[in-house]
């Protein structure tokens, strides 16, 4: 969870630092990209989510079965970011996370037996702290990120220290196309890979309702104009989730079940002065569900969860703005 959550803080800090460049900066472009009319910049969201109940399969490591049964979440997530110094090319910020999962289960240790009702609510807080870098590269403008991510229960017993860095250079085409190419650092044992290439693009087409919003690997976004005096859209979005398994379990040592779901379908949004509401709906698959110690490999797991496809619901309220320091003028002040 913490580094997709990173994903989308480092697109937070790209969307923060656009407005900063000068034109001699981007000497490709015709002048400097104005943000989209849709909001990028949003340093507070609250969401709540429930997905339906869905289907599932634990196994081990030989993939014997442990258990299976139906599972019902609903999470909710306060999510804050904000720029705290600044100083020529550097930025420093902080963000936190706060998720609440109710998570509610009918297992079944073996086919022939009943299930049986279970309830548990976990709680999980990441603070973020970034270092953020502006320079030049092949004349054009780069962004180097440095974050520190520290997760716990509870924001005084640490339970996981990440760190994670990122690299990417801009490239900006006109008015109405901007992309960027990066590489992801993950210094964790955890991960299958620990340098992950990262692409964002952003075009608005020739009909200036529509527009593309891509960030890889986390989303691919379709957002039309003007919808309702608002925004429609169609995509796919990566999230990670996870949370510490609780000291109530009989596990020895520290846990947490971490697993990565794509959600899929259609989201409403609205702003009402600088608060944007919006709703999504679709459907949930989840890629990867595994139980593993803290800093061990993902390969070395206690048990995997087989999860099959379920709706979803999310509702999203957030305070946007167009960008959190003033633009510099040509002279870079």
């Amino acid at each position: 969870m913490r580094h997709l959550v990173s994903i989308q803080s480092l697109l937070f800090s790209i969307s923060t630092l656009f407005p900063l460049f000068s034109p001699a900066q981007i000497k490709d472009s015709v002048a400097i990209p104005r943000l989209p009319s849709y909001p990028l910049i949003r340093p507070l969201i609250l969401q709540y989510e429930r997905v339906n109940n869905a289907d599932y399969t634990q196994r081990d490591r030989n993939k014997e079965i442990l258990g299976e049964g139906q599972a019902q979440v609903t999470r909710f997530r306060a999510f804050a970011s904000t720029p705290v110094y600044q100083q020529k090319k550097l930025t420093f910020s902080t963000s936190i996370l706060y998720t609440h999962e109710d998570i509610s289960n009918y297992t079944r240790e073996a086919p022939s037996n009943p299930l049986v009702k279970n309830t548990m609510q976990v709680n999980d807080v990441d603070l973020t702290l970034s270092g953020i870098y502006q320079g030049v590269l092949w004349r054009k403008p780069v962004i180097h990120t440095a974050s520190i991510i520290l997760s716990s229960p509870n924001l005084i017993h640490i339970k996981r220290v990440s760190v994670i860095g990122s690299s990417s250079v801009i490239f900006v085409k006109g008015l109405q196309t901007r992309y960027s190419l990066g590489l992801l650092y993950l210094l964790d044992p955890s991960m299958a890979l620990p340098i992950i290439p990262m692409f964002t693009y952003w075009h608005r087409f020739n009909n200036p309702l529509w527009e593309a919003d891509v960030l890889l690997p986390q989303k691919i976004i379709l957002r039309k104009a003007g919808f309702l005096n608002g925004w429609l859209s169609i995509g796919t979005e990566l999230y990670g989730n996870g949370f510490f398994a609780p000291e109530s379990t009989q596990l020895i040592g520290n846990y947490e079940y971490r697993y990565t779901d794509l959600f899929s379908g259609v989201g409403y949004e609205r702003m009402f002065g600088k608060l944007m509401l919006g709703v999504r709906t679709g459907f949930r698959s989840t890629i990867q569900a595994r139980m593993l110690k803290v800093y061990n490999r993902n390969s070395d797991y206690l048990f995997d969860t087989k999860n099959n496809t379920v709706p979803y619901i999310n509702f999203h309220m957030s305070w946007a703005m167009p960008y959190l320091f003033k633009p510099k003028d040509g002279s870079g002040k």
